[in-house]
């Protein structure tokens, strides 16, 4: 999907964010005509972490005007799961960097690359209801591998202990979101919020950041030089 208004001569001289869908796991842009006005970008949903998919955002930034400093995934279940993977392959294939990643759920990948787990920013979102457990609750494994607030709490872990992350701080505050106490801890360096975690009490497996505006906002904000 193009930006709205793209074809008009008074941008011709914008450039836009891409936004990346991952594994057509819903989208916070595409299909909301306020969104689509107040945040234009290019959207591509991209059903797999294949080459193909890689290949087709190379052609995108290479014959559109893309800012390739606000790249942005947004991902959902296996979607969530997928973002990180997505992310770090899109830098070794296309040495493209993702600035912010819309984390909802998922069950595995808690590190992104090296190359990128200094600039990339996260909102990582767990209902700590959740029991999407892939035969953990009939007894078939003995450990839950999709423990959504244990992956979270690696995921934080990860960043936290970066080089990169030094003099970081860390806040925690709660909150009511789509009706649901929700637990925010943010990790904060130089002004920038590198990686924020939220825990909703009582949700199962469900992605409220695709109906909240402040985890809109939030990532288009990212851009890669606020990580210099």
């Amino acid at each position: 999907m193009l930006p709205w208004n793209y074809d008009k001569d008074y941008n011709a001289d914008r450039s836009y964010p891409l936004m990346i869908n991952v594994h057509y796991s819903g989208s916070l842009i595409a299909n909301n005509t306020d969104r689509m006005q107040g945040y234009p970008s290019f959207c591509l949903d991209a059903a797999a972490n294949s080459d193909w998919v890689y290949a087709m955002v190379a052609e995108l930034v290479a014959n559109y005007r893309i800012d390739t400093n606000r790249i942005y995934l947004a991902g959902f279940s296996a979607g969530g799961s997928g973002s990180y993977p997505f992310a770090s392959n899109l830098e070794a294939k296309q040495e493209l960097t993702v600035a912010g990643i819309v984390r909802c759920a998922g069950g595995s990948n808690t590190t992104l690359s090296a190359a990128i787990a200094g600039k990339t920013s996260v909102w990582y979102h767990v209902g700590l209801n959740d029991s999407y457990d892939f035969g953990y609750g009939n007894g078939l494994l003995s450990e839950n591998p999709n423990d959504e607030r244990r992956n979270s709490n690696k995921a934080y872990a990860y960043v936290k202990g970066l080089d990169t992350s030094a003099g970081a701080v860390e806040t925690v505050e709660t909150e009511t979101i789509s009706g649901y106490e929700c637990t925010i801890t943010t990790l904060s360096l130089a002004g920038v919020e590198i990686f924020k975690r939220s825990h909703y009490a009582g949700m199962g497996h469900s992605a409220p950041a695709y109906s909240d505006p402040e985890v809109v906002k939030w990532l288009f904000n990212q851009h890669l030089s606020n990580r210099d």
